[in-house]
């Protein structure tokens, strides 16, 4: 009996495979957008988004997809495209987050644009965004990176 069990298990794992919808989603594109960041390749991020937003099935960018492709600028330290990403979010009508906030501070910081980073902390109060310590550590960071 266990030999039945293995393989009417098995029959039902294959049956199954052929409605799987291989469509990407947007936690397709927060991955693909996330996993260019974590290997420094933001212009490569960049495509990514591009392509949901073309994409036959549209993916709409929400702040997860925002917060990924800031977040993946940020860590090349290209200030400038986070910076245009985070425009972009609120032009799309999407509230700004925490998460968004220190990955610009960061990318900022990474590029020694202190003075852009504290802009970018006074734009929270501008956002009604409330500071967390993850945010201001990355402020201090800004400063520290800049020898203020």
């Amino acid at each position: 009996t266990t030999t039945t069990t293995s393989s009417s298990s098995s029959r039902a794992t294959t049956a199954g495979a052929g409605s799987f919808n291989s469509s990407p989603n947007v936690y397709t594109y927060v991955n693909l957008i996330a996993a260019c960041g974590r290997s420094e390749r933001w212009t490569k991020a960049w495509e990514v988004f591009e392509a949901m937003k073309s994409a036959s099935n549209v993916v709409e960018p929400n702040q997860v997809v925002y917060n990924a492709l800031i977040s993946a600028c940020s860590r090349s330290g290209a200030w400038e495209a986070a910076l245009k990403a985070y425009n972009m979010m609120l032009e799309a009508k999407i509230p700004a987050s925490a998460p968004a906030f220190t990955s610009l501070i960061s990318a900022c910081a990474r590029s020694g644009e202190w003075v852009k980073a504290q802009s970018v902390f006074q734009e929270m109060a501008n956002q009604k965004v409330r500071p967390n310590a993850i945010v201001c550590t990355a402020l201090i960071g800004a400063y520290s990176r800049a020898g203020r």
